[in-house]
């Protein structure tokens, strides 16, 4: 039997973010002939490639293991795996989210009773790791419902779409090093497909515990704005020219952090206030560098 549901889990170098993520998966009460997990190895070093094959022995009927080896990024990995995808719903997870064991289910029923193109799951944020910046992440978190709303895409960790629509508007642009799952919203949006918020479907996502962490995912954020920018000159210039705004370098209100802390002593929620009111600046000023040098390769090659 073909399955409706294809899963496609893009990974890079974190083997036990996978296994967490397929012990869920295979866990579902969705009945297993009707669903497939693709794993797309993005080139990893260490060894993920051995979990991802070790699982897709063990549950060949469920699992498909394959590399993507040509095109270092997120994006072409995606690609690869609805290549290879069988299903009339993709649901695009990444490497290191649980979810419950009714989550495929809920996600069939809600296209099933709903008039949806393209959905977006609530995600919670969870610390595994306790430090000042997973406390960080943990706040500023996935507000899915206002990017579903206002912004007109979800996070690729979370990001569930029907294939006609995929046939329609083309897949990812695997060019671009960060902001694809933007870009491909956009044309969701332009093509007049029907975007929705499931507040019921949850997905839980770890928050990033190292400041390393944070720098790694903003010089992304800098190269994809670039790229973006440089490609789609007339749609997305202004993602590359707000780098360069001041409040971009201003410290934060410290009462938004400080009220979104409820949960907290009125001490420690003072201190982490004003430290996070700060702690975005050497992020976004990596973000602004990332950019600028993009910006300055793409020019170069052009000529």
């Amino acid at each position: 039997m073909q399955p409706s549901v294809s899963i496609i889990i893009p990974v890079y170098n974190d083997p036990s973010g996978l296994k967490e993520t397929l012990d869920c998966l295979v866990a579902q009460v969705f009945p297993k002939d009707q669903y497939e997990i693709i794993v797309v190895d993005n080139g990893s070093t260490d060894n993920t490639f051995e979990i991802g094959n070790k699982y897709a022995d063990q549950f060949h009927d469920t699992i498909q293991f394959v590399q993507e080896n040509t095109v270092q990024g997120s994006y072409a990995a995606r690609n690869k795996g609805i290549e290879v995808s069988r299903g009339k719903l993709l649901i695009f997870l990444d490497a290191n989210v649980t979810v419950g064991s009714d989550y495929i289910e809920k996600v069939n029923e809600r296209f099933k009773k709903s008039n949806v193109d393209y959905l977006g799951c609530n995600v919670i944020m969870r610390i595994k790791q306790s430090s000042i910046s997973s406390r960080y992440n943990f706040i500023h978190g996935f507000n899915i419902e206002n990017s579903i709303q206002n912004e007109n895409y979800t996070p690729t960790c979370n990001l569930i779409v029907k294939r006609e629509v995929i046939d329609k508007i083309g897949d990812f642009d695997s060019r671009l090093e960060g902001g694809g799952d933007f870009e491909f919203g956009e044309r969701v949006t332009s093509e007049g497909f029907i975007l929705d918020y499931a507040e019921d479907i949850i997905l839980y996502h770890p928050t990033r515990s190292s400041y390393k962490s944070l720098i790694k995912k903003a010089i992304r954020i800098g190269r994809g704005n670039a790229q973006m920018a440089f490609f789609y000159p007339q749609k997305y210039k202004y993602l590359r020219n707000r780098h360069f705004h001041f409040r971009a370098f201003s410290p934060r209100n410290p009462a938004t952090y400080f009220f979104l802390m409820k949960d907290e002593k009125i001490a420690k929620r003072i201190f982490f206030a004003v430290l996070f009111s700060v702690y975005h600046i050497p992020t976004q000023l990596s973000s602004t560098i990332a950019c600028l040098r993009k910006t300055r390769q793409l020019a170069y090659h052009q000529f």
